[in-house]
Order: structure tokens, then sequence, then C-alpha cells
């Protein structure tokens, strides 16, 4: 079994839980399995407005609650099985573009929806839940009609009022585990409530509705068959432990390219997994082989940003990085460059008038009234009369607007290296003006753009004292006699104090005056983790910059890396 879990106090507690599986502590947006790896997929999907950036597995940029679902039916196997909870607005929400994309992998099995209440002792929260199963499918397969019935969702009459309600919802009132309910949301919106049914205990109504779901789902060729999952091939997946962000860091990032000398080609790693690309000419090569290794010394650079290294250390990094960039413009031109399509930017009459028609009907269907047939069932009649002016107006707008409207078109830097992830910081170097067709260089060619906080040696008071010694050390344990504690609170030697090196600049003291002494930090941890941000906030406005480093402000990471690089999380 592999676990995935941000939070790292949570990842702990599942390692500990299940010592022998292998749980890994980061985002779930990450590369690490291989499509098509597991039996089944059960989760508690996250809720938000919130779009993770993924190439590979959201490239149209779903919501992160319906990305997790989509991304689950990838990684597992035609023929297994997803579980997850999830918000009714999945299901519920009146477009259907989300429900399309996930039909495409899988088959909607069914879903059990849960009463308001459910998370309200666990969470301290009231929103309407789903529990939905799905089937990965088979790659010649068609998508049920219960699928195609769950992608829609139609205003259904609750009380005095109509709220959107997905169809299979409707059509199986028995799977909602209480009494539909409009009551008023945020800024006194409507929203649906599910009142529980308190004759019978929750889990036993989830047990019963989930046990038919899964008869019925055997009963007509849905059923779980995908065969047990093979990690032969897969790097670390079969190990049982905690795999954190720390262990993972030197591991090889999926998607990352390397160049065999041997065999003059490129190899791709993907999921554990080397695999030769198609051979280049020998101009890409070149180039491809350049932009890497702008990417491996900007790598180099920041890391050295964040460590205790000399001035003149980085100095070197950044001669190297501008002696690289100087070479790669002065050969191939600007690293953004690139030519716009020669797509038309208007489609011509006959275009417009073929596609009119279609804009037309699916208005008309969007815009009817909504009935009910002699079965009882809700049906959504088209809108028969004759449309407004104004909506005219857009749809000839809409039809005009060709499929393809021209693009920014960056050849040098298409196929399979869009996907390491070295690209990205190199593209974040380079400032290229999109009026003058000119580029200039990023902070990070004369400046250290990520710095770290050297350790507090004093607060003014005893409350920042406590703080800080939580936070450095996990417990309130002050150093004897003004010195350096013994061991830290991993009961691990910790040195003495680390002394200042030469430099430009001498390192300020956090809190200078006091009489307060507090223990070291061990320069085997790094000088200045993210845990810092837990001081008290008027300690951290005091907090020393990098060792050795230049007189500045601290520069935004936006100066040099690219808006939507995500290395980690």
């Amino acid at each position: 079994m592999v676990g995935v879990e941000l939070d790292t106090m949570t990842s702990k507690i599942a390692h500990y839980l299940y010592p022998s599986q292998h749980v890994r502590n980061h985002g779930f947006e990450r590369d690490f399995a291989a499509d098509a790896s597991f039996t089944a997929a059960i989760g508690n999907v996250p809720f938000g407005d919130i779009q993770p950036y993924d190439d590979k597995h959201n490239p149209n940029a779903l919501s992160i609650h319906n990305y997790f679902i989509r991304k689950s039916l990838a990684l597992t196997q035609p023929g297994g099985y997803v579980a997850t909870i999830t918000s009714k607005f999945t299901s519920d929400a009146q477009r259907t573009a989300a429900r399309e994309q996930i039909a495409e992998l899988g088959d909607f099995v069914g879903g059990v929806r849960l009463p308001s209440k459910a998370f309200d002792r666990q969470a301290k929260t009231d929103v309407v839940t789903d529990l939905l199963i799905f089937r990965r499918r088979e790659a010649d397969g068609e998508p049920t009609a219960q699928t195609k019935q769950w992608i829609k969702s139609t205003p259904m009459k609750v009380g005095d009022g109509r709220i959107p309600i997905n169809d299979y919802f409707q059509a199986h009132p028995q799977n909602v585990l209480g009494t539909l309910r409009i009551g008023h949301g945020l800024h006194g919106s409507e929203s649906l409530n599910v009142d529980a049914d308190s004759s019978r205990p929750l889990v036993d109504q989830v047990r019963d509705r989930l046990s038919r779901i899964t008869a019925e789902a055997r009963a007509t060729g849905l059923g779980l068959t995908a065969p047990d999952a093979d990690f032969a091939a897969a790097v670390d997946l079969d190990r049982g432990g905690l795999f954190t962000a720390d262990n993972a860091a030197a591991r090889v990032i999926p998607g990352t390219i390397r160049f065999n000398d041997v065999g003059s080609t490129f190899e791709q790693y993907e999921a554990g997994r080397w695999t030769e690309l198609p051979s280049k000419g020998k101009s890409r090569t070149a180039e491809w082989r350049a932009l890497l290794g702008m990417g491996d010394t900007v790598l180099e650079l920041v890391n050295a940003s964040r460590t205790a290294t000399t001035f003149a250390q980085r100095e070197e990094l950044r001669e190297r990085l501008n002696r690289q960039y100087d070479a790669y413009v002065g050969t191939y031109g600007r690293i953004n460059r690139y030519k716009w399509t020669s797509h038309a930017t208007r489609a011509t009459d006959e275009q417009a008038a073929k596609r009119f028609p279609e804009l037309e009907r699916k208005w008309r269907a969007e815009n009817g009234d909504t009935a009910l047939d002699v079965d009882g069932e809700t049906i959504t009649e088209p809108y028969d009369g004759e449309l407004p002016d104004e909506v005219v107006g857009e749809l000839w707008e809409v039809a005009y607007t060709p499929a393809q409207a021209p693009y920014k078109k960056r050849s040098h830097l298409e196929g399979a290296i869009k996907y390491d992830p070295r690209l990205a910081m190199v593209r974040g170097i380079e400032h290229y003006n999109d009026d003058t067709h000119t580029a200039s260089k990023a902070a990070i060619f004369h400046d250290d753009i990520s710095t770290s906080l050297a350790p507090a040696t004093s607060a003014q008071n005893i409350d920042e004292a406590i703080a800080i010694s939580l936070d450095e050390a996990g417990s309130i344990d002050p150093p004897a006699h003004g010195g350096a504690a013994r061991h830290d609170h991993r009961g691990r030697p910790r040195p003495g104090p680390r002394k200042d090196v030469s430099g430009p600049q001498e390192r300020r003291r956090v809190g200078a005056g006091s009489r307060l002494p507090l223990r070291q930090r061990s320069p085997e941890t790094g000088a200045g983790s993210s845990a810092r941000s837990r001081e008290p906030r008027s300690l951290r406005r005091r907090g020393a910059g990098p060792v050795e480093s230049r007189p500045r402000r601290r520069r935004p990471v936006e100066d040099w890396a690219a808006p939507r690089c995500r290395m980690d999380r």
C-alpha cells in the first residue's frame, strides 16, 4: 500500500500506524508513480478554488478536488476502483466540464450523499459531501449510461425552491442519506442541506448502500477486475517506511532529462525508469544540453544561497551562469524567444455560418424550461422562442472566433524538455519584453535571490525565549551556564556556537543587547529552516541575513523563477 500525505504530522501518524507500508510526505501533484500503477485508490480529497499545476494530469486546470479524482483514475489500472469523499460540488456543479474529463478515464459506479453534519465532529464543517466510486475504464470501453447520467446536473424542486442536483442522485434518492432541504449559505445564497436520518447509525446506512452499489456493479460487469499492483520496476514503492521531502530531494525528479554520451541520445526519467527519447538533430541536441547545463547551475546557486557558503563561492557560480547564458544567447538567441503562429485571428463567413446552428442548438438546450415527463423524471425542454438580439450577437461573435487563435510558438522548448523541472527555472532567469523582443538578466545573475535566517542568539524577553526554544529545540531546555546545550531534542550531540566567517559584511546579531542566551542551531540542519516562521513577529523582523551576504533587500522569488514552476510543496 502507498499513502500520500502533504501534512508532516499526519504522514508521521500514518507511518507509525502502518510501519510496513509506504508513506510519502509530499503533495499529490508530484509525479511519484506511473499511470496504471495501482489496483485501487481511496482518499478524502481536499476542497478549494485552486488549480494545481500539473502538465500531465491537469492540463485544463481543474479545481483541486476534481484534479485529485482524475489523477487517481489515471494512476489506477483498468478495472480498478477509485473511492473518494468529495464535496457535493463535484457532482452538482452546473458546468459539466470537470465531470466530462473525469468520465474520459473511468465509469461512475455509484455514490452516496452524506448528511450535512457527517464531518462536523472531525472537521467542524457542515458542507454536504458525497462518497463516490469510479472504475477505471478499459482502453476500448465506452462510457456507461449511468456515467452519462452522472455528468448531468439539473435544477430540482426542493421544498418551495429549486436547486441544481446531480441527475444520478435525482434518479437514486435512496442513496441520499437524509432529507433534502434548501438553506442559506454565505452572503445569503441558497445552499443544499441534507438532514440526517437518526433512526439508524450512519455507518450502517453507508454500509448498506455501498453493498448494494457494488453488488449491482458486479452484476453489470463493472466489478473490481484489476490485478494486484506490481512495483518491481518502480523505484521505492515496494519498500515500507516514511519518505519525506528531505530524502526524496536526493532522488531524481520525474521528467528530468539526461544525455547519454555513449549513445549520443537523451533519456528521460519517468516514475522510476529512464526511457530513451527519439534522436534530435545536432543543433537541437547542443541547444538542449546548453539549457540543461544552465539549469544545473541555477540549482547549485539557489542551494548555495540557502546554506552557509562563502561569498566567493557564490560569486564563482554566478560567473559560471553568466558565461553559460552569454554563450547561449550568442549562439541561439534569447531563451524565451518565440514566433507567432500563422493561425487566423477571425473565422471566415462560411466557417461562422457553419458553426452558428450548433451554437444556437446548445444555447436553446441550456436555457430551456424544466418539466416532468410521464414517468415523473425531470427533463429540460429546449427554448423554442425567438432568440434575443443580444444573444444572437454573442453567438455570432463566438462563431467568428477561430478554434485555434495565433499563439506564441517556442519550438526550441517543445518536446520532452518541457517536462524537465529545470526548464522553468532557466526560463525564469531571463526577463523577456514582448513589445521590444529584447531580454535582460534577472537578479540571480548578480545577487542572492534565496536567503536564509541566521540562528537566534538572544531574545528581548522570556516569551520570545520560550518561543525560540520550542521552535529550534522542540522543548524548553535552556543551555547550561549560558553556553550551548550539549544535545538537541533528538538526543544528538550539539556543537558549540558557530564562528562567523570573513566576508564583505559581518552577520548581524538577533536582538543585540539582550541578556537571554539561547541555544545555537546545529550547522547540520542548515542555517534557517522554514520552521523559523513560527517565531514572534517582533523577533523575525530582526532576523539576520545569510552568512557573508551583501547588504540588500530580500528579492522575491518571482524575480527569477517562472510563476508556474512547482518543484516541491
